[in-house]
């Protein structure tokens, strides 16, 4: 367990603030996000969620992790790990349902008692393809369950991504498989997963996880709480090996092309998911300057 997190699901963990009770006339988040990056250690995604946390200190925060057998999970297993925390922000007002709260939504087992808010301020925070991968998977599982779109003050921070190819996919694995015998069966399915994208591209017209998370970012309403005047914050660098800055930067325009509201702010020599380190002031500064512009009256 992270230090201040209470696991709730085997991919969700959940850290309360000091009060339990909502502050009224409040501007700040009240419920943040957290999609960390694949196999992302939790003392590294800490240094994130320890800043929201002396930031807000009244905000719940969720963080949702990314495995690596995500790629090979099936829907159920995925939807299994994540249900929890849609129980959560159902509890706390953030989402509805068209046909009311559905029977296989159980609560879990927490501490305190969650209460609704009555002004739901909603911020995520997405970390490489592994964060935007589980930013699908969430907004795919409340569409199917039937959420309302009911718009919120919200914003969302994509963290280098989205984008990658099979260079950067081998990279990435062997980066993060140190075991000599399984980064060589890690590669030999990254040849086999790739190969059966490229089968299936060709004879079938699917979509790679790239190309799918892009066509969920652009979207206005994404998440049930968003629409077109989100504001959508992509930091990204120049220098990063894992995801090239062309995918990112295309992504971005491609989302700004549809009317959304997007920001862009691009490092000259950052590496992955490191430009907080890099360059903590201009980093926390954009996404403060964002959330100031999710609270302007024409934002509402």
């Amino acid at each position: 367990m992270q230090q201040g997190f209470t696991t709730i699901s085997p991919g969700v963990l959940v850290s309360f603030g000091e009060g339990l009770t909502e502050v009224e006339g409040g501007e700040d988040p009240n419920v943040i996000i957290v999609c960390g990056w694949l196999g992302a250690n939790l003392a590294h995604i800490e240094k994130y969620t320890k800043v929201y946390r002396e930031r807000y200190p009244n905000a719940t925060i969720f963080l949702l992790r990314s495995y690596h057998n995500f790629f090979w999970s099936s829907e159920r297993t995925i939807a299994s790990k994540i249900m929890p925390l849609v129980a959560c922000l159902n509890t706390l007002g953030c989402i509805k349902f068209t046909n009311g709260r559905p029977s296989t939504l159980i609560d879990p087992p927490l501490p305190v008692t969650l209460s609704p808010l009555s002004t739901p301020r909603i911020l995520l925070h997405s970390f490489s393809n592994g964060g935007s991968l589980n930013v699908v998977a969430l907004a795919k599982l409340l569409s199917v369950m039937g959420c309302t779109p009911v718009r919120h003050i919200s914003a969302m921070i994509i963290d280098s991504s989205p984008g990658g190819n099979f260079t950067t996919t081998k990279r990435a694995f062997s980066g993060f498989v140190k075991n000599p015998i399984l980064k060589c069966l890690a590669l030999v399915f990254i040849h086999i997963f790739y190969f059966s994208l490229y089968v299936r591209g060709k004879l079938l017209g699917h979509r790679s996880p790239f190309q799918v998370i892009t066509d969920n970012l652009v979207k206005p309403n994404i998440l049930p709480w968003m629409d077109a005047r989100t504001p959508r914050l992509y930091v990204f660098s120049k220098t990063d090996e894992l995801v090239p800055w062309e995918h990112v930067d295309a992504t971005a325009k491609l989302s700004a092309k549809a009317g959304l509201d997007t920001r862009v702010e691009m490092y000259e020599d950052s590496p992955h998911v490191a430009h907080a380190r890099t360059d903590p002031a201009r980093y926390w500064g954009a996404i403060r300057r964002m959330w100031e512009a999710a609270l302007r009256p024409q934002n509402e």
